[in-house]
């Protein structure tokens, strides 16, 4: 309190002699002081107050309530006192956004999953039954209609366009509050490894959203759909300033493809890649620690036709930069199957451009190996042994040479690189590995003080890891 009395007295010193040398000079000029005309808002203010009303007025009417319910069974007595199961409705609410007029709706596929009935309701109260047209799990995204015609519809826009910075709308009905909007920036793009999909390119935003927001669109200030509300990062499960929305631009292949075939086409390369580390980027010299590793090229696949080899870094793609393996990934899923595309990759410190057919991407189940016993590999801290067989047969190992990891000791160099047990050791330092005998000669040659880059195969997926030696 005291501070604040000292620094109000003399802030009004200070003011009495700018207000005394004022009087004095306007007595001496030729004209006297006029007051300051009060500020108005300025057209710029104005300005952006009605843009935000008409990219609102443009995409509400086709934001829409979903009420997904499902029946669940709940434990109650009868007459006699005896446990029955008894089922009883649980219903989720969220949002959607028409995009067609003929009442096909975009919504998340976490907002449907699940349902036994599904219910919308229309901004001007109108409500209607709705059904599943197609859901896309892998980007949680999906399409259900309601049978009813002329209804409004939003615009679909490119989200390429935007920036960090751009400003941006959220509408939806959070906690049931139907047409709720909020306003916010693009906080980032490209998000990742969030755990929501298994194709994850988020954009982020502070713009507020909470429960009952998700399927709900995201707009730009043109009043056009560049996003899906889908997820916030809470600790109390409210908003805290960071929401994710799945972008525009991977949203237009999934949803035509939802309403016209029910599921979704994804193209295919046939590698196995990962991200460039620093210990990576100097094992296999490159220049910038950026790109996608290739670890393994499957045969009889687009990438062997178009003579992509192991231990290439795709560095472009269709002339996009690819920053990692997840961009990488991403963009190849969402090309059209048989399109042929450019890429470079960097081989040998030198780039190569080659053209690739992109091929049809089919789903296909992974083993998990058990554990077991082995030789002991001291160097490394692990235990490992021939891939025999029976050692194939009984861990249900694709792998048809290699050296198989048993187990792994905590806090050793293998498990330090991050190999698990059940992996298998194809190469050490780019020489294949055949047998344990031959994988212990290999180690020999390389001075302890080096790092040793291996290629390993884990649940049929190969990727490189660099051991570092003890100090």
């Amino acid at each position: 309190m005291s501070i604040t009395r000292t620094v109000t007295f003399a802030a009004a010193v200070a003011l009495g002699s700018i207000l005394a040398l004022a009087v004095s000079s306007a007595l001496q000029a030729p004209h006297c002081l006029q007051a300051a005309p009060p500020i108005e808002p300025t057209e710029y203010a104005r300005g952006l107050g009605e843009a935000y009303k008409k990219a609102t007025d443009a995409v509400s009417p086709a934001v829409v309530h979903v009420a997904s319910t499902r029946q669940i069974g709940a434990l109650g007595e009868d007459f006699f006192g005896r446990f029955l199961e008894i089922p009883r409705d649980l219903t989720a609410l969220g949002s959607g956004v028409i995009v067609k007029p003929d009442g096909y709706i975009l919504t998340n596929y976490h907002v449907i999953k699940g349902a036994d009935k599904l219910r919308v309701k229309l901004r001007d109260n109108r409500q209607f039954p709705a059904r599943v047209v197609g859901a896309d799990p892998p980007t949680d995204l999906a399409v259900i209609k309601v049978d009813e015609k002329d209804l409004p519809v939003a615009e679909i826009g490119d989200s390429d366009r935007l920036a960090v910075g751009h400003l941006v709308l959220a509408i939806g009905n959070p906690f049931g509050l139907d047409s709720t909007v909020t306003q916010g920036i693009i906080s980032a793009k490209g998000r990742a490894n969030v755990g929501i999909a298994d194709y994850e390119d988020f954009i982020q935003t502070d713009a507020a959203i909470n429960p009952g927001n998700s399927g709900g669109p995201l707009i730009d200030i043109y009043g056009k759909v560049i996003g899906i509300n889908t997820a916030i990062f809470s600790r109390s499960g409210g908003f805290q300033g960071i929401g994710f929305a799945i972008p525009s631009n991977m949203i237009k292949q999934v949803l035509e493809a939802l309403i016209s075939q029910g599921h979704v086409t994804r193209g295919f390369l046939g590698v196995t890649i990962q991200n460039v580390t620093p210990d990576l980027a100097q094992a296999l010299k490159l220049t910038v620690e950026q790109g996608a590793v290739v670890t393994e090229v499957m045969t009889k696949t687009p990438a062997e036709a178009a003579g992509i080899e192991k231990g290439d870094v795709i560095v472009e793609y269709e002339g996009r930069k690819v920053i990692d393996a997840r961009q990488l990934r991403s963009m190849v899923a969402t090309t059209a199957v048989g399109k042929k595309v450019e890429i470079t990759v960097v081989r040998g410190g030198e780039n190569k451009k080659l053209t690739v057919s992109i091929g049809e991407q089919k789903a296909e189940e992974t083993p998990v190996p058990g554990r077991a016993r082995g030789t002991s590999i001291e160097r490394l801290g692990m235990q490992a042994s021939d891939l025999t067989d029976e050692v194939r047969k009984q861990y249900q190992v694709k792998a048809n040479r290699g050296v198989f990891v048993f187990s792994v000791d905590a806090g050793g160099p293998a498990d330090k690189a991050g190999i698990k047990p059940g992996s298998v050791i194809l190469e050490v330092n780019h020489s294949g590995v055949e047998n344990v005998r031959q994988f212990e000669k290999l180690l020999k040659k390389i001075d302890p003080e080096q790092n040793v880059l291996l290629l390993v195969q884990e649940r049929g997926v190969q990727y490189y890891v660099v051991i570092r030696p003890e100090r």
